[in-house]
């Protein structure tokens, strides 16, 4: 049986010929070896036939024109030669679209990442839909490599230097609107009508291709007509200048820890005034260099585990289709409550918000509708969509309404009896038919579902907060969440453009539960002796974005001491091996930033030494009969913290919490900031080896308690010399 094709050709009587992508079996467009060959025999086709006066290339999928590559990461890794050989397949077929004499068109609707805007970038003209899901950008700094199919040679050459490394260093992903406006697209059309609009645009083309050119040309040249933009973009030592100023961003930011950013800047550098074969051939290079970077392995390990997040544990079997979520109701309109709404909204889902009175329903809409109008002012959307997403917001003090929910998320009070009232009190009143999802942190499921008519239509869905910045939903199955409860979750998060993780019932899931153990650590090594700024700067060295103090100081003490305090009662954790110094910080009222006071003292945006801490770890101090250590060394620092990481999070697969070490690897870096260049907290180990591992829990369970003695997982892998993975 011949294999269905992915690209079909199809020429009208006018000579416009639609070359469709649409790979079979696959809900998105990625791009294969098979899928450039295709590319390659339809780019031929084309040559040949001379009735052909222009290509459009569209996209069959809704809302997705092309992904970017379709990658094997273990196959990439392991094998290079087939690796630099795809790279080099891709290149020639784009440049073979580059290459034909007639007028091609890339007609963009939804996601045009990597390989499928290096394909529009291949050609002539691009045509956008200004629909909310159409993104382009070049996201593989991310994955520690760079486009290799000719988009880190053509985008300096069709938008300018400085813009180019803006889009190269950081895979950062534009709207229709901002890529108009730095010349990365030709023109915008209106989403729906975007094949009819392709065709009118070639049309144009093909009748007044000479003066269409001359505009665009200049429209590209507005954005690029201030005299230091020209400078920097169109003379050496303005160019030098832009080099050297990127090469100085990316080290403030990376600390060299990233290659794949100085690559992009030498390989633009040096192929940037010399011909496109040249710049090709340092492309090659320069992939060739980074996929036998380790950070590159650990950065494509990561990507690895983002494609396959949201997995359902082997024994789920949910019905098949899962049901859709149409509406959303929210009880509750505070931070999360509101935050939660508001990406509701911006993912156009209608939203039902419901507080307790009139003031608490304002500050939540207030809170929403300033997150829209700072979208609008930072151009990420326009005032008539902030006013659509807006008018899909309703509200109300009861429950009316709510009965039209196929879910609804409770972000009320931190407390079990609350919750519990809630549910007792919607289900009265709205009736059981909804999914009803709990934003708790660190609360049971199973014990909130004991106050619900329908227990297995409870789940957790846990947001981290800001809702609008942080990935990670843990998606939380109860003792009685059904099967298709749980993947109705799963299918939702991923639905809103989040990372669900899978986690069963148990105090404080996955991230908190591990975080709960890091922030006690930090503070036991504080009062040993250890200073605040230097335990936060040696695990900024090891690559933690900031310090475990400073973290507690910005997500709120008062926050962190209630979840600590849930996970510690839950689990009867020893008193004697937990920190005080929280404790008596969240008791005199200092809550961190939000107070101006905490770990730090906070004057504006700078951060000092709290002078009251020093008092209150003295008094801790007293307590515990400690007496200050001066040998605490930066290395004991970072091996307890992480250690004890690690031993937790050993725990937490040992109980089933998560069913692989990749849930552990990807939650921490997505929902904790652990630092993607080591490739999770994990593989960290499988680096450092186990061996090494389980000596180091071995020497600090008789040094600094038994909260080290090594977990069972650990011990069982160093004796058969075994890695986690």
């Amino acid at each position: 049986m011949t294999p269905e094709k992915s690209i079909r050709i199809s020429v009208s009587d006018r000579g416009l010929c639609h070359a469709e992508i649409d790979v079979p079996g696959k809900m998105v467009n990625l791009i294969s070896t098979r899928l450039l060959t295709e590319l390659a025999e339809a780019v031929d086709s084309v040559q040949s036939d001379s009735r052909i006066k222009g290509v459009i290339f569209l996209s069959r999928k809704p809302d997705h024109f092309i992904g970017g590559a379709e990658i094997d990461v273990q196959r990439f890794l392991s094998d290079l030669d087939t690796t630099l050989a795809f790279t080099k397949q891709g290149r020639d077929v784009y440049q073979k679209i580059a290459s034909l004499p007639i007028p091609t068109l890339a007609a963009i609707h939804g996601a045009c990442l990597g390989g499928g805007l290096e394909l529009a970038l291949a050609c002539r003209y691009r045509l956008a839909s200004d629909h909310r899901k159409t993104r382009l950008g070049l996201p593989e700094v991310m994955l520690g490599i760079f486009p290799g199919w000719g988009g880190i040679t053509r985008l300096p050459r069709l938008i300018g230097l400085s813009a180019a490394l803006d889009l190269l260093l950081t895979g950062k992903h534009l709207d229709a609107r901002r890529a108009e406006r730095i010349g990365l697209v030709d023109r915008v059309a209106t989403s729906k009508e975007i094949p009819t609009q392709a065709d009118s645009f070639m049309f144009e083309i093909l009748t007044q291709e000479a003066s269409l050119h001359r505009k665009i040309q200049s429209a590209r040249m507005r954005s690029q007509n201030k005299i230091l933009t020209r400078f920097l973009n169109q003379t050496p030592l303005g160019r030098a200048l832009v080099f050297h100023q990127a090469r100085k961003n990316v080290m403030r930011f990376t600390h060299g820890r990233y290659p794949a950013p100085l690559k992009i800047i030498d390989v633009v550098r040096k192929g940037i005034g010399g011909p496109l074969e040249r710049s090709f051939e340092l492309e090659q290079e320069g992939l060739h260099a980074l996929v036998r970077e380790e950070t590159t392995q650990n950065l494509l390990h990561v990507f690895s585990l983002r494609m396959h997040a949201g997995k359902l544990p082997k024994e789920i079997t949910p019905a098949d289709p899962v049901p859709s979520i149409r509406k959303v109701g929210i009880l509750g309109a505070g931070v999360m409550g509101a935050g939660i709404a508001q990406w509701m909204l911006q993912q156009e889902i209608p939203v039902r918000l419901r507080d307790i009175n009139e003031e608490a329903i304002a500050k939540g809409i207030k809170t929403i509708n300033e997150a829209f109008d700072k979208r609008v002012s930072r151009r990420r959307m326009r005032p008539e969509e902030k006013e659509d997403r807006m008018r899909l917001l309703s509200a109300t003090t009861g429950y009316s309404g709510f009965s039209t929910c196929d879910l609804v998320i409770e972000a009320v009070a931190e407390r079990i009896e609350i919750k519990q009232r809630v549910i007792r009190e919607f289900q009265e009143a709205a009736g059981v038919g909804a999914i009803f999802a709990t934003n708790t942190s660190s609360l049971s499921i199973t014990a909130m579902a004991e106050a619900a008519k329908r227990p297995d239509r409870v789940l957790g869905l846990h947001f981290f907060n800001p809702v609008a910045q942080m990935p990670l939903v843990e998606v939380v199955k109860g003792k009685m969440t059904s099967d298709e409860t749980l993947a109705t979750g799963v299918a939702f998060v991923k639905r809103i453009g989040k990372t669900p993780l899978v986690v069963s019932d148990s105090p404080g899931f996955l991230v908190n539960r591990i975080l709960m153990a890091y922030g006690n650590e930090a503070g036991l090594l504080l009062e040993e002796g250890a200073t605040v700024d230097r335990v936060d700067r040696a695990m900024e060295a090891f690559g933690m974005p900031m310090g475990p103090f400073t973290m507690m100081d910005v997500v709120g003490l008062d926050i962190a001491y209630h979840t600590a305090e849930t996970i510690r009662t839950a689990l009867h954790l020893d008193p004697a091996e937990q920190s005080r110094i929280g404790d008596r910080l969240f008791e005199a009222g200092r809550f961190g930033k939000k107070t101006g006071q905490g770990l730090y003292r906070y004057e504006g945006r700078e951060k000092h030494n709290n002078p009251e801490l020093d008092t209150m770890l003295a008094a801790v101090r007293k307590e515990r009969g400690l007496t200050p250590r001066l040998n605490i060394t930066d290395q004991e620092i970072t091996d307890r913290l992480v250690m004890i990481m690690v031993n937790t999070a050993a725990w937490c697969l040992e109980k089933g919490v998560v069913q692989e070490p990749g849930d552990v690897d990807l939650g921490l870096i997505i929902g904790a900031g652990f630092p993607p260049f080591r490739g999770g907290l994990l593989k960290y180990c499988d680096k450092i080896g186990i061996t090494r591992v389980k000596e180091a829990l071995d020497r600090y369970s008789l040094s600094a308690g038994p909260r080290f003695s090594p977990a069972q997982m650990i011990t069982d892998l160093a004796s058969q010399g075994k890695g986690v993975y």
